[in-house]
């Protein structure tokens, strides 16, 4: 009897342990398939899982990853857009400024400039009514060059201000340093010839009354001394152009104010070189090169 009871005892107690060891590995199974729920879930939802220290290790503590939203870039590029427009205008203004002051053009801050041609002085050369556009150079005179830097010659048509009259213009140098120019004009004598013009082609301005073609104040630069016994108009009067100046005219001698009324200027009144129209383009395509053969105001 006891033999039995032992026997049924060790069924009892070897049933028992098996059932506690299955359900033990029923709860693992359980607690692995929900670790791996919520993984998978985590890993769908962009979530990370993190384990706390106060609680136990199979709870997990659920992080939201901040969302990539797009960056605005229209409000970037109004920012640039504002600030390339206000350094456009501030440049130009400044570069307006210098023009007025012959001490501050040479911090003008640009290479070249646009121009644009105004008045009938430099017919047929420049053509105002047809809104032309030209390349001026003003880099290459600059003094910082050297050597190097490029001396104005005669025929250059260049801008300039003229302190006499307060403006910005463009002329042709006739002109430079040390040449003898004729004080009524180039074309004086043919004018006298062809139209009978006792002013020698010289148009009449009340801003210079009398010119200075007539007036003769520079003495001391006319080389015919008969000249300087007259009064009024002598195609024949001469004079040298001093150190450090130009002689200027335009190429519509009847239409311009030049050196014939005020006399020549200063080499720092000058303020670039026009060298290319930029607009109306050739025929061609390309851009139209401006020669530094004076046209002669009787050609058709």
């Amino acid at each position: 009897m006891s033999a039995k009871m032992i026997l049924i005892s060790n069924c009892f107690c070897s049933k028992k342990t098996s059932s506690l060891l299955i359900i033990t590995r029923r709860r693992s199974s359980i607690l692995s398939a929900n670790n791996a729920t919520a993984v998978n879930f985590c890993n769908s939802r962009h979530i990370i899982p993190r384990r706390t220290k106060h609680k136990p290790s199979s709870q997990y503590h659920y992080i939201h990853k901040p969302s990539h939203q797009p960056l605005h870039r229209s409000s970037n590029k109004t920012k640039y857009f504002i600030i390339s427009l206000t350094a456009f205008f501030t440049i130009n203004a400044f570069g307006t400024y210098t023009h007025f002051h012959d001490n501050l053009f040479q911090y003008y801050p640009l290479p070249c400039a646009i121009d644009v041609g105004v008045g009938p002085s430099m017919l047929p050369t420049l053509t105002p009514n047809r809104g032309e556009l030209y390349l001026r150079d003003v880099w290459s005179h600059r003094s910082f060059f050297g050597s190097n830097k490029r001396e104005y010659k005669r025929g250059d048509v260049v801008t300039m201000y003229n302190p006499y009259s307060q403006s910005i213009v463009t002329k042709r140098i006739v002109g430079v340093e040390g040449d003898t120019i004729h004080l009524f004009g180039e074309y004086a004598s043919e004018f006298c010839k062809r139209e009978g013009d006792t002013d020698g082609g010289v148009p009449v301005d009340g801003r210079f009354n009398p010119p200075f073609c007539q007036s003769m104040q520079q003495d001391s630069f006319i080389n015919d001394v008969n000249a300087k016994k007259r009064m009024g108009y002598n195609s024949e009067a001469t004079m040298k152009v001093p150190p450090n100046h130009v002689w200027v005219e335009g190429d519509n001698p009847l239409e311009s104010t030049d050196s014939r009324h005020y006399g020549p200027l200063p080499v720092s009144a000058l303020r670039g070189r026009i060298v290319l129209r930029l607009w109306p383009m050739m025929s061609s395509g390309g851009f139209y090169r401006l020669s530094r053969e004076r046209p002669s105001p009787f050609s058709k």
